[in-house]
């Protein structure tokens, strides 16, 4: 599940990673990868899971979301004030990438529509120029 959702892991911070010999019941050693999440992260990775608990976690998150975008929530000191300040800026840039790839493919979708049509415009005169013959 990590490896899946490893590049938004790795959008909320460092993702420690470390190749981990472990031993089976039989003895055979086999190596894996042992991955060290923040408790951001580690929320992350559970909302997607598909326990109970799980979506407990997540009905949290949402809850805690909600009240952070409404302006409800208060930094108990200036270091938190400036770590909430912080993950808003941080949201707001994803959002403003998100914004950008999104306008960069609907530019290139439109623009292949207007190739799409010259096409059919040309077919059309074609077909039309055989209909008089």
């Amino acid at each position: 599940m990590i490896k899946r959702h490893l590049s938004s892991l790795e959008a909320i911070g460092l993702v420690r990673q470390a190749a981990v010999p472990i031993v089976s019941g039989k003895g055979r050693i086999t190596t894996v990868t042992e991955y060290h999440l923040s408790r951001a992260q580690t929320a992350y990775i559970v909302g997607k899971a598909k326990t109970k608990r799980a979506v407990s976690m997540a009905v949290l998150m949402a809850e805690v979301v909600a009240m952070f975008t409404e302006g409800r929530l208060v930094a108990v000191d200036q270091s938190a004030a400036d770590e909430l300040q912080g993950i808003g800026d941080r949201e707001r840039e994803r959002r403003r990438l998100i914004h950008e790839e999104d306008k960069q493919a609907r530019y290139i979708a439109l623009k292949g529509m207007n190739r799409g049509r010259k096409r059919c415009k040309a077919h059309s005169r074609y077909l039309n120029g055989r209909q008089k013959t």
